[in-house]
Order: structure tokens, then sequence, then C-alpha cells
């Protein structure tokens, strides 16, 4: 398989386990490249792991002890072996079968520097890394199909989502980071600078096939909150490379003029922030409300089998949130069942076989 995961991981050394395990067991031909940052004993641990797994897997592994994810990733790039690679955190998995499908649309389609499918959330119960699973929700990466890159990143950052989950080919993974050592600040450096270089180099498209299962948990990675983001010292020097940064390649490749470039990219991220900050005033400081709809929610919580049943029914009204629910995937029936189910076996080892019939 021409593909190559980029793996970066720091001091979690059950979540390397449960995804390399997930891989031999699925016979993964494809390069998982590691970019390590931990320390200490830990450090120890993860090759011993990485170690013990290349007996089946092709692995590339690499040490950057202390290191911040965007800058591991940075240098992760430029030893990537295969033509074609995307971003897979030690937490998620990828579906091989659909990784294939991706790599295969973009060898046909050179307009185009990134695809991926379709994706959900899960969780685990006591917020573990084994055990019950639900599905919290879908994870959505928007297809930018215009032929305009002003276009393109403009509606990017207006309705953002996370590209770097994407298969692309690995020269734009190369352009995508080689100015992230530059930049300070988390948040522009781990996603809006690599995501916004990958729009401004092409379309990106969405396949109709089960790709990413991204698990959410209270140890995941996240940023600061909105407003401290925007009020921390190294904001606006990041903000104005990063503004530089895609210009210049909207600019390589879009044949487009620098001040349309800028204007473009100003738009777009002003956009991003009213948005970024409106959802997050109102998920911080929510108003109370007695709509119909909050009582009906009131009303589940204090039912558990009425809300399993509605659950239950819902899986059966056709519609592409509906087909990506838990009950919906466990059963036989649904078109993903197959690409789902090795997941959903390596995470519930050991819990309580919950699967409904059919």
């Amino acid at each position: 398989m021409n593909i190559s995961l980029i793996v970066p991981t720091k001091n979690r050394p059950e979540f390397l386990e449960r995804l390399l395990a997930y891989y031999k067991d699925l016979g993964f031909t494809g390069c998982i490249c590691i970019g390590d940052s931990s320390e200490g004993l830990q450090l120890d641990q993860m090759r011993e792991l990485v170690e013990a797994a290349k007996e089946h897997l092709i692995i590339e592994y690499g040490e950057y002890p202390g290191l911040s994810n965007s800058h591991t990733i940075a240098k992760m790039v430029n030893h990537i072996p295969t033509e074609f690679a995307a971003l897979l955190p030690d937490d998620d998995f990828l579906v091989p079968g659909s990784l294939e499908k991706c790599a295969e649309f973009l060898e046909a389609n050179p307009d185009y520097s990134a695809a991926h499918g379709r994706g959900v959330m899960i969780k685990v119960a006591g917020d573990e890394i084994y055990g019950s699973v639900n599905v919290s929700g879908s994870y959505n990466i928007h297809s930018l199909e215009h032929d305009s890159g002003l276009t393109r990143i403009k509606n990017h950052l207006a309705d953002y989502s996370v590209i770097l989950f994407s298969v692309h080919r690995t020269s734009t993974w190369r352009e995508m980071y080689k100015d992230v050592p530059s930049i300070k600040d988390a948040a522009f450096a781990d996603e809006l600078l690599p995501t916004s270089h990958a729009v401004a180099d092409g379309k990106i498209k969405e396949l109709d096939c089960l790709y990413l299962i991204r698990h959410v948990h209270a140890g995941r990675y996240q940023h600061l909150d909105i407003y401290d983001w925007i009020t921390s010292p190294d904001w606006h020097e990041s903000y104005e490379l990063f503004l530089d940064s895609v210009s210049a390649a909207l600019v390589r490749n879009g044949g487009v003029d620098l001040d349309s470039a800028r204007d473009a990219v100003k738009q777009g991220f002003w956009n991003y922030l009213s948005n970024v900050l409106h959802q997050r005033w109102n998920s911080r400081y929510p108003e109370k409300s007695w709509s119909m709809r909050s009582r009906i929610k009131g009303v589940a919580k204090a039912l558990p089998l009425l809300k399993s049943g509605w659950h239950q029914a819902r899986s059966f009204i056709p519609g592409r949130e509906n087909e990506l629910s838990l009950q919906a995937l466990l059963r036989k029936s649904s078109r993903f069942h197959s690409d789902f189910m090795p997941i959903y076996k390596n995470v519930t080892r050991n819990a309580k076989d919950d699967r409904p019939a059919g």
C-alpha cells in the first residue's frame, strides 16, 4: 500500500498499543510513521511497543522528546516513504480500505489536494481506553470543490473542518508544514496553517465510505479557551505569519495577485473568528431555555429506556446522520458494518457484547 500514517504521540503507550493492535489484526501493509515526543519511562515503554510491532507492521519510528505536536509532524513529513499520507492521532482510527480509495481518487484527479471519507465520534464508558462504546455523532470533514482557491479558502475558514485527517500527497504535506516551525501559537501551527495550505493547494473531496473514527475523551489534546487564545502574547505575530504564508500559497497555486489573496484570507479568518467566538460564548454562558426540545431532552435523560428506544428507532430512518449511529453501524445490513466492526471489537474487548441482532 502506497500510503503512510503520520502518528504523532506523547506519553500515551496505551493508546499506541491499541492503534498498533488494530492495524496488525487487519494485516495493514502501509507504513506507520510514528513521531514520539515522549520522555522518561514512557519513552522506554513506547520503544518496546514499537520494536514488538515491527515484527508484523512496517514502521518508521523517530524520537522527538518534548517537541510539540505540530513541530513533530513538521520533522516527520520529510521522512515519509510513500506517495500519499494521512494524519492519525494515536487515539483515533483510519479505515485501510478507505485510505486506498482516497489515494486512488487523488491519482486520478490531480486538481484535488486531499480526499477523505465520512467520520464518526465515539465515547467509551467511564472515559476508558477500552470498554462499552457509544457513537456520539458524526465527525464531518467538508468537501471544497470550487475551482477558485480564493473561494475555497473563504469557505474553508467560514465553515471550518480539520482537513488534516484527509489523505494528501506527501509533497503537499511538506508544503503544509514548511512554515510551521516559525509559528509559536499552537492553534495556528497545529491546524489553521496546514489545513489552509492544503485548501490553497487544491480541491478537497469527500468519498462515500466510512473513513475516520475519532475517540472523544478527557485526555485528548485541546487548545486554549478562545478568548485566552486571541489575547495571548504570541497571537498577533502568529496570525501575521499565517496570513503571509497562506496568501503566498494562494498566489503560487491559483494565479492570483497578492492583494486579492490576502483579502480572501482576511475575510475567511474574520468569519472563522466570528463563528467560533459566538459558538464558544453560547457554550460557556448558555441561556436557560424551556423550549419543547429542552423538555424532550430532559424527559429522555430521566427515562433511559425511552432514550435507547428512540436511538434504535432512529437508526432505521434514512439519512446521513442516522446511518452512522451505533445501532445502524452494528447491523450487518449496514454498508459500513464490515469497516466499523474491527474498530468496535478492538475498543470493546472485555466489555459486554451489546450488539443488536440483524
